[in-house]
This record gives C-alpha cells, sequence and structure tokens, in this order.
C-alpha cells in the first residue's frame, strides 16, 4: 500500500514539474477555446453558421471524428481550410498554440460524436 501512494505521489509530481495537462484541464481548455473562436462559425452546438442570405460561414461539426484523423484535423486548424480542398476556414497556427490546437481538436472529437 505504501509503495502504491509513493508511485502515485511521484506520478503527479512529475506531471505538475513538467507541465502537463490533465485531461480535464485540456477539455476545459479546449471548451473554452471552441467556445471564444470556433463558435463563431460553427456554432455552439456545432451545427454551422448560416448567414441571413445563405452563406455557410461553417461546416457542421458533428461526427468530425468519423471524417477526419486527428492529424488531420489538427492540419486543418492550424493551416486553414486549402488543406482539405478549398474550405474558406481561416488558419488558426498563428494565433493558438500547438497545445491549444490540440485541446480544441481533442474536445470537438469528444463532444461532437452525433452527425448534424
Amino acid at each position: 500500500m505504501r509503495f502504491t501512494l509513493i508511485l502515485v505521489a511521484a506520478a503527479l509530481l512529475a506531471a505538475s514539474c513538467a507541465g502537463g495537462e490533465t485531461p480535464v484541464q485540456t477539455n476545459e481548455l479546449g471548451a473554452r477555446i471552441y467556445a471564444e473562436n470556433c463558435s463563431v462559425c460553427h456554432e455552439v452546438d456545432s451545427s454551422g453558421r448560416i448567414t441571413d442570405d445563405g452563406l455557410r460561414l461553417g461546416r457542421p461539426l458533428g461526427g468530425v471524428a468519423e471524417r477526419y484523423t486527428v492529424e488531420e484535423q489538427i492540419e486543418v486548424v492550424t493551416f486553414g481550410g486549402q488543406v482539405i480542398g478549398g474550405s474558406s476556414m481561416p488558419a488558426w497556427g498563428n494565433l493558438l498554440r500547438p497545445e491549444e490546437i490540440r485541446a480544441v481538436v481533442d474536445y470537438e472529437r469528444a463532444t461532437f460524436v452525433e452527425a448534424n
């Protein structure tokens, strides 16, 4: 029992020293980034925003994990929609750190599971 507690304490200490985020922290970060940035075009529910004149500002994200690998989705967020064939999505790589991009991608993949 004592050996197990020592191992757990060592693991927690190593994680805190490495500056690593827990999955919950990453999910909260991803949710915040999505709400502040992505939802403007993709909507809070990921349904995709369409203007009054019919212009689509953001594709629906439901089922995104079925359409793209994690790496492909990170590329789209980082470099913009031209990665997937001409989407007008802007590149976020110059505004978000790599760990923020990964957090928002993880959030989208975990949250928007059902196709919409």
